[in-house]
């Protein structure tokens, strides 16, 4: 019997990187980063239940994380590394009987999209209103690119993430590319 070595890759693995429609880093008018070791947490609760979004805040601050509104009682934390298991656990016990939290890490991508081109580029893909007085820095919308689904965040003016479930984030990333190549687009997993 033959045995093999499993090793975990990232959903973007082999994905196209480099400059794309520019020749010159410094015009590049898009610049598309995947964040692979990035953790993406679920929390949910029922939309009555009370003191949520305080205990997040607090916990978001206090771990250097990102809180991003996905519905009522419905929020992603993002976090560029893995919180350490007991930061985990204290903030599992604090909202225990009020929200769950759930590792989605596994699931979903996250993507940073930023520029100054970046909401031109993202309007050919989604038909969410990205004017800023419309789409403010810290709102967050479910979205379709294309065919794939998506959760859209304005993290400030020019910077965007996207969290994608795994399976697409291949297709979305290749489509992000072609949008970007007018104005010239850096990529890089």
């Amino acid at each position: 019997m033959l045995e093999r070595q499993l090793s975990a890759k990232s959903a973007l693995f082999g994905a196209a990187e480099g400059l794309f429609g520019t020749k010159d880093a410094s015009t590049a008018g898009i610049v598309l980063t995947a964040s692979t070791q990035s953790t993406i947490l679920q929390v949910l609760s029922a939309p009555s239940a009370t003191g949520v979004a305080e205990e997040l805040r607090a916990w978001v601050g206090a771990e250097g994380a990102g809180l991003r509104p996905n519905g009522p009682g419905n929020w992603f934390v993002v976090c560029d590394a893995q919180p350490p298991r007991e930061s985990l656990a204290a903030l599992s016990e604090a909202l225990e009987g009020r929200a769950e939290v759930i590792d989605q890490s596994h699931g979903r991508t996250r993507i940073k999209v930023s520029g100054p081109k970046v909401t031109q580029m993202l309007a050919k893909g989604t038909a969410i209103d990205l004017r800023e007085d419309q789409f403010a820095p810290g709102q967050s919308a479910p979205t379709l690119f294309g065919h794939i689904s998506a959760q859209l965040i304005r993290v400030s003016p020019e910077n965007f993430e996207i969290l994608v479930l795994s399976s697409f984030a291949l297709s979305l990333w290749d489509s992000l590319i072609v949008m970007g190549r007018e104005f010239g687009i850096q990529a890089h997993c």
